[in-house]
């Protein structure tokens, strides 16, 4: 029975969710920058829910972060890429411009020179805790993510 929902909800994401080639997604914008390769346009446009927040992709899976993290770093974030992070991402607020933990998150590439402003990588996976999710250490302190 899981393993039937499980395969379910993958062909869901992988046809309806992400499927952006529908005239129904509605994203004219989003298609011709997909169509012109501005990838910095697409990681701006490209949001599954808009809601003010930022992807962080964590090391709940050390071994897939890793894979993840190393792959971006050499490249850049694309369609496939997002897909298969989801599993390790979650999404908070950002925090305010000159809090520190900032300095906790690595910006994901996008483009020569370019990072996205919404998509980045856990830098400590100290700062990830299995039962408790996302936690900023801040000397002794933690700040709720």
């Amino acid at each position: 029975m899981q393993r039937a929902q499980s395969e379910a909800i993958a062909r869901f994401r992988g046809q309806q969710l992400y499927d952006l080639s529908r005239a129904e997604s509605g994203n004219a914008d989003l298609l011709n920058a997909i169509g012109a390769l501005d990838f910095l346009t697409v990681a701006k446009l490209y949001k599954i829910i808009d809601s003010g927040t930022i992807s962080v992709v964590t090391p709940w899976s050390q071994e897939a972060f890793t894979k993840l993290a190393a792959e971006v770093r050499a490249g850049r974030l694309t369609r496939g890429w997002i897909q298969r992070a989801r599993g390790l991402t979650v999404n908070v607020f950002p925090p305010r411009r000159d809090a520190p933990e900032w300095s906790h998150l690595e910006p994901v590439p996008v483009g020569p020179g370019k990072t996205a402003e919404d998509w980045f990588l856990l830098n400590d996976p100290r700062d990830y805790d299995d039962s408790m999710g996302l936690r900023f250490r801040q000397g002794l302190a933690l700040v709720e993510g």
